[in-house]
């Protein structure tokens, strides 16, 4: 293999001072002896602990800064409907599921029936992850490198304004970077001394990475060039570990078929579009700018780059060449490689003196400053879901009708917002609705095909929509948009975050008209 102390691609050779004084031998980063002396453990081993435990109580209690300020987002209010729908219909729906998010469906659902269903019981889980993620990517870069730059990383993880996102959502996109974090560091674990417990260990998390978010499983190809280029020996302990831990997700896709690659009802995205991948996974593109440049230094072929760079470049360039053949993909869905370009920050930073690792740091974190505030706002999860709850809550009259559009899809998340933001007793009347939705074995409802007869005449229609038009009746089905057009006029329009709220009235009858009802 080749010696992991050679200069590296864009930097010199590193060493560490402090840890390597009074010995010419160069030390590698990998090994369990890289701290020194004997009388030097206790120190770090205490300093090891705080690097990895003050990121995840940052993490912790960042997060619980206006957990539920924000409206459910479109995903959100589908794992409320999910868990709120009585077992029998749940299960029903599973078949109508993104496959890869069914078992977190389902483990979403069982732990809502003991905590209940409240945006603070059903957004805890995901607050709990992420905590538990800052807390492991700081652990890993104390143990690939010495304390101070696992502290680093751990702090570069915890104010990057994505990281707060997902940590304050509902989903499984928390869990996911958990376990990628913990499969990364069982890799490590392995790889220092493979044991059957470890790599048991390992296979473990990687069976509930795949159950949780099966595409974060491109990470085991990083962790498969890892292995190539370090421990070549532990290869088919590792093979045989990876292929026991992939087989239940295959189970998964084979029996719900093949999972979407995709995040919430955004316009899927290339990296070609840099901007947008760059605001959508980190927050803000000038954080993720700084923070992919310092990470992009820190490229090498020394051991602990590589672990990090496995983690965090490979998955990106694998799904970029995904999208060239046809998958189409959102920036979300790279979420689990955050932690990876946090270590290579940090890396990047730890051989700079302290006070210049803290002036970085804290630049970084005013950068993050805005969009930090941003994500907790009303519509911070890109659905103005409770805002138009409010407007329909203040201003429904009793007789007002309700129609959603323009397709299935639109049409069940505005559903999801009026039955999770206006209370049932001032509820405008779903009129088209011939079954409820979530019943049967599917998620949308079967409509009235005779509009004009449904609406019979109310007075007041609203019509929601979970899109931007140029016009209210734009994109309907003209079954839908020639009735509501000939009958009503708009009365006002409402355009909010992810969505459209219209206010139709009844035109006054002609003289020759007669208005049914």
């Amino acid at each position: 293999m080749q010696n992991s102390d050679q200069d590296t691609v864009l930097l010199p050779k590193i060493r560490f001072p402090d840890l390597d004084e009074g010995d010419d031998a160069p030390r590698d980063a990998w090994s369990e002896t890289d701290y020194g002396a004997e009388t030097h453990r206790g120190r770090v081993r205490a300093l090891t602990t705080i690097a990895w435990l003050l990121p995840a109580l940052a993490m912790a209690a960042l997060g619980m800064v206006r957990l539920t300020w924000s409206s459910l987002s479109a995903d959100e209010l589908g794992y409320w409907a999910f868990v709120t729908t009585p077992w029998d219909d749940a299960l029903g729906l599973l078949g109508e599921l993104d496959s890869g998010t069914v078992p977190y469906h389902v483990a979403l659902k069982a732990y809502a029936e003991l905590a209940g269903s409240s945006d603070l019981a059903l957004r805890a889980p995901s607050l709990l992850f992420m905590a538990l993620a800052a807390g492991l990517v700081a652990g890993l870069g104390a143990r690939l490198t010495r304390p101070r730059t696992g502290f680093t990383a751990g702090i570069l993880f915890v104010i990057v304004p994505g990281v707060t996102r997902f940590g304050q959502e509902i989903g499984p996109t928390a869990a996911a970077m958990c376990l990628t974090a913990l499969s990364t560091l069982l890799l490590v674990v392995v790889l220092d001394r493979g044991t059957g417990r470890r790599y048991t260990g390992y296979a473990v998390t990687v069976l509930l990475l795949g159950l949780t978010l099966p595409v974060a499983l491109l990470v085991l190809v990083g962790h498969g060039f890892a292995v190539l280029m370090m421990r070549r020996g532990a290869l088919l302990g590792w093979l045989l570990a990876t292929v026991l831990g992939v087989l239940p997700a295959l189970g998964s896709v084979v029996y719900f078929g093949l999972p979407t690659v995709r995040i919430g009802l955004d316009t899927s995205t290339t990296l070609l579009d840099v901007t947008t991948v760059a605001g959508a996974l980190f927050g803000t593109a000038l954080v993720a700018g700084a923070l992919v440049g310092l990470g992009l230094i820190s490229v090498s072929f020394r051991k602990p780059s590589v672990i990090y760079s496995c983690w965090s470049v490979i998955p990106v360039v694998l799904l970029y060449a995904l999208s060239r053949i046809g998958l189409s993909w959102e920036a979300p869905a790279l979420a689990f490689t955050l932690g990876g370009w946090a270590l290579l920050g940090a890396q990047a930073l730890h051989q700079a003196p302290a006070v210049r690792g803290v002036t970085a740091g804290l630049i970084l974190a005013a950068f993050c400053v805005p969009s930090q505030i941003e994500v907790r706002q009303r519509d911070g999860h890109g659905l103005a879901s409770a805002e138009l709850g409010a407007i329909i809550k203040g201003q429904a009259l009793q007789g007002d009708v309700a129609v959603y559009g323009p397709g299935p899809k639109s049409g069940a998340v505005g559903r999801d917002v009026v039955a999770r933001y206006v209370p049932a007793e001032i509820r405008p009347a779903d009129v088209l609705a011939l079954t409820p939705p979530r019943t049967g074995g599917r998620i949308v409802v079967d409509e009235c095909a005779e509009v004009e007869a449904c609406l019979n005449g109310a007075l007041r229609v609203w019509l929601i929509r979970a899109d931007r038009a140029e016009s209210p009746l734009t994109g309907l089905p003209a079954a839908k948009a020639n009735p509501l057009g000939d009958l009503y006029d708009v009365d006002r329009t409402w355009y909010l975050s992810g969505l459209m709220l219209v206010r139709l009235t009844l035109k006054p009858a002609g003289p020759d008209q007669v208005r049914v009802g």
